[in-house]
């Protein structure tokens, strides 16, 4: 399973239904396994609101891909301190919003129900039911966040399932390619995260980008904790050359000092 640097994902609890690629959707379609969300309806693959970036905090402290609360991230065994954060981790923290999710399913034995709860709470949402004497979301009386939540949720799963409907048309070229990674586990303190970029051959931008759940530039690690790090592939961030189409020149990067952090693959073929 890949993870990826770029802050904005769509919002795919899994990748069960037939959707449309886009170009976010072609690269995060398989970050969690099938079997975490089987049974559920194709809606509520898209819990995660869209569109938040990494470092997004809710007025209410949510955070993360998926925007969990510490209380809730805890109770699902997410390490959440000062110096590692798995919120930030997509697939750590997709597991658990499929946990969260079917916990709510078992509560309510109603889905949209059980969505609302994921941006209301569990126990939000069991007391205004039994405060209004309903058993039926749409009969609820709920803050605006929460009664426009559901309808945002149906208004993206049909915008992503029928992207061209909407005037959105993706070609091939216009799709996120997957990036090439590797795990590497480290059950030891890193005492410098830049130091051990430049010795993995990438850089703490890089390592950063990969891997925002570390959230501070060292790694202390008294308990032999084992993490597992992303890694991109040796080349996927060197640029080879640089097309300038005002002077259709080309440029090695050796000769310009570009970095090796840069946003083309060193096989690319695209020319633009």
């Amino acid at each position: 399973m890949n993870q990826y640097p770029y802050t904005t994902v769509t919002l795919e609890i899994g990748w069960t239904g037939n959707y449309s690629r886009t170009p976010t959707t072609n690269r995060t379609r398989s970050f969690i396994s099938k079997e975490r969300t089987a049974g559920f309806p194709l809606s509520n693959q898209f819990l995660r609101n869209t569109g938040n970036l990494t470092n997004i905090i809710s007025p209410a402290g949510a955070t993360g891909y998926w925007q969990l609360m510490k209380a809730t991230g805890k109770s699902y065994n997410l390490e959440i301190n000062e110096q590692v954060d798995e919120r930030y981790d997509m697939k750590l923290a997709a597991e658990a919003a499929c946990k969260y999710l079917r916990a709510a399913y078992s509560e309510f034995d109603n889905w949209t129900l059980a969505a609302a709860a994921y941006n209301r709470g569990i126990d939000g949402i069991k007391r205004q039911l039994k405060k209004q004497d309903t058993d039926n979301y749409y009969d609820l009386y709920l803050n605006t966040e929460t009664s426009r939540y559901i309808f945002r949720l149906l208004a993206i799963k049909e915008i992503v399932s029928n992207p061209s409907k909407y005037g959105y048309h993706f070609r091939e070229k216009d799709l996120y390619p997957n990036i090439s990674t590797h795990i590497i586990t480290v059950d030891t303190t890193i005492s410098n995260l830049a130091t051990f970029a430049k010795s993995l051959e990438i850089n703490y931008r890089i390592l950063k980008l990969h891997n925002p759940w570390l959230r501070r530039d060292n790694l202390p690690n008294k308990s032999r904790k084992a993490y597992n790090i992303i890694i991109p592939d040796s080349g996927y961030y060197v640029f080879t050359h640089i097309e300038m189409d005002s002077a259709k020149a080309i440029v090695d990067s050796s000769n310009v000092g570009l970095s090796n952090d840069s946003i083309a693959p060193a096989d690319s073929s695209n020319k633009e």
